[in-house]
């Protein structure tokens, strides 16, 4: 089950973070602020201290929580160097696959629609493509960190490989 919830720390959104098996907390690098998300881990772990005093027997999610990083320009070294600064910081926890920035995204959600449903114009079918490619590697990574008994479909080794460089 997939709970998409707003990032904040109401009673409603914690209910969720306790239920939560993996936890992926999605960041975007436009005007991200790295103070802000410690605020938020750290809100989290006393939280969650919080509610392990309360029950010793609480364990929070057995699988692979981590940040994933949002709307970066894959062609701005400065947003992939924020990201590869948050991976030296923070390791595991934060995702070495993202979601790139895309219009593609919008034009399909403006017609209510998925970007697999939707039928692009001739000039933005290489876009629409694209952005469908990174949504697979992005897939792809969370069902591997969340659900690691499962096969990967081998989109995040790609994406990875083509941006880092590593296999």
């Amino acid at each position: 089950i997939v709970i998409d919830q707003q990032p904040s720390m109401t009673f409603m959104q914690m209910n969720g973070v306790v239920a939560a098996d993996s936890l992926v907390v999605p960041m975007t690098m436009k005007g991200f602020d790295l103070s802000t998300l410690s605020v938020y881990a750290a809100s989290l772990v006393d939280y969650l201290d919080y509610v392990s005093e309360l029950d010793p027997d609480f364990s929070f999610g057995d699988q692979g929580h981590f940040v994933l990083p949002t709307i970066v320009q894959g062609d701005n070294e400065k947003d992939v160097q924020q990201v590869a600064d948050l991976r030296a910081h923070g390791g595991d926890l934060v995702s070495e696959v993202w979601y790139d920035r895309s219009a593609a995204v919008a034009n399909a959600a403006e017609r209510y629609m998925s970007i697999y449903e939707f039928s692009p114009p001739e000039g933005r079918k290489v876009s629409a493509k694209t952005f469908m490619k990174n949504a697979n590697a992005v897939g792809d990574y969370i069902v591997s960190r969340t659900l690691p008994h499962l096969l990967t479909r081998g989109f995040a080794e790609e994406f990875i490989a083509e941006r880092w460089g590593e296999e």
